[in-house]
């Protein structure tokens, strides 16, 4: 199953996608180079506490339309090149990266900026691989509040995949996971002798594990037109 959970996806495309985080996390106004990015975090502290002058919601105009950011993002994906050295220039761990496919990259896949930027902020880095294509279940793992995807060529279709309604998908997920876990339970209940040789306990166990997987087909079904 594709997951993408928590309570607001927010993608943004194009160069704003950097904007968002810069107004999310603080007024700086560091260089987009690599070099200064890295540099620039030894302003972390300064940054850090620009972000308690930032009111929300925030919206940011892009290609695709706009993304609101409601409150202050607690978890920020950083995919595509170029976009870890934005979060991290302003003291911003982000909570899941791609990997670098050019370059003198490390055994992580960092370039030696990008790497020097998670060490000095004492942070190790979480790196995915999306060279054969975006790695939505990676991304989904990271419970991300906004991604970062500058120079990462995503189509309309690929935006609009990444931007559903997350809440209602996990709320799905969560009930999905609620009724599998019961019907595992009633599976091992009707193993035990004092449940099988109860007719009425029997009879009542079996009704519910089939309502349960009657709803069960409703939420995949609803799951899969969602997550498509």
């Amino acid at each position: 199953m594709r997951k993408i959970s928590r309570r607001n996806f927010l993608l943004t495309a194009g160069v704003v996608s950097a904007a968002a985080l810069l107004a999310a996390c603080g007024s700086s106004t560091s260089s987009a180079s690599s070099e200064s990015a890295s540099e620039s975090t030894a302003s972390s502290a300064e940054s850090a506490a620009s972000n308690e002058a930032v009111e929300y919601p925030i919206t940011i105009q892009h290609a695709y339309g706009e993304t609101v950011i409601e409150e202050k993002p607690e978890s920020i994906v950083a995919i595509a090149w170029g976009n870890p050295d934005v979060p991290l220039a302003l003291g911003v761990v982000p909570t899941g990266v791609s990997k670098t496919n050019f370059g003198p990259v490390n055994e992580d896949g960092l370039l030696p900026w990008t790497a020097a930027a998670f060490e000095k902020l004492g942070a190790s880095p979480n790196v995915f691989s999306d060279t054969d294509g975006w790695d939505y279940e990676a991304i989904s793992d990271c419970a991300p509040d906004v991604i970062l995807a500058a120079y990462s060529g995503f189509s309309e279709e690929e935006y609009n995949t990444l931007s559903k309604d997350i809440e209602t998908i996990r709320g799905i997920e969560e009930e999905i996971a609620k009724l599998e876990d019961r019907n595992t339970e009633i599976d091992e209940e009707l193993t035990k002798e004092e449940v099988y040789s109860n007719s009425i306990e029997c009879q009542k166990l079996s009704t519910e594990r089939a309502a349960n997987e009657a709803r069960l087909e409703e939420l995949y079904e609803l799951w899969e037109e969602l997550a498509e």
